[in-house]
């Protein structure tokens, strides 16, 4: 495999948060979700977002708090980016490709990030949940994206 083919055969593969990690690291999504409402949501369900499922604070930031112009900006660090940029999605799977174009379209200048250097990223992540997206992660009752 030449290096043209292998670079974009790591294009190709796709990640997504994945919300069984922080169960496995015995922290609340709730919690890491939280900074990320908006003021409104914040208000809305502080009482309860500690009983709110997953499925249903991606199902928020994505139906309102993804809309506001600053929920994605130039000045956050990638990773802060990537997280923001799954849940506008609705933690539906993307490819390094997509997240890269994606990634750009959040930068001021030029924007420069090879496939392999996000997938390091992605693949380094110990806070986020950062996964490479397979069949067995969106099992039946596994399903970490809203669609």
């Amino acid at each position: 495999m030449n290096e043209q083919t292998a670079e974009k055969t790591i294009g190709e593969v796709s990640y997504f948060i994945d919300l069984a990690y922080f169960d496995n690291a015995n922290r609340s999504f709730g919690t890491i979700i939280r900074s990320r409402l908006c003021s409104k949501c914040q208000q809305r369900m502080a009482i309860e977002l500690e009983k709110q499922t997953p499925e249903k604070l991606l199902s928020t930031v994505k139906d309102c708090c993804s809309k506001l112009a600053d929920f994605i900006t130039p000045k956050m660090p990638v990773s802060e980016k990537l997280f923001r940029i799954f849940l506008t999605s609705g933690n539906r799977p993307l490819k390094v490709t997509e997240l890269i174009t994606k990634l750009a379209d959040y930068s001021t200048g030029s924007f420069s990030l090879s496939d392999l250097a996000l997938r390091r990223l992605l693949d380094g992540d110990q806070y986020y949940g950062f996964s490479q997206y397979s069949i067995s992660n969106f099992e039946v009752g596994k399903d970490s994206s809203i669609g």
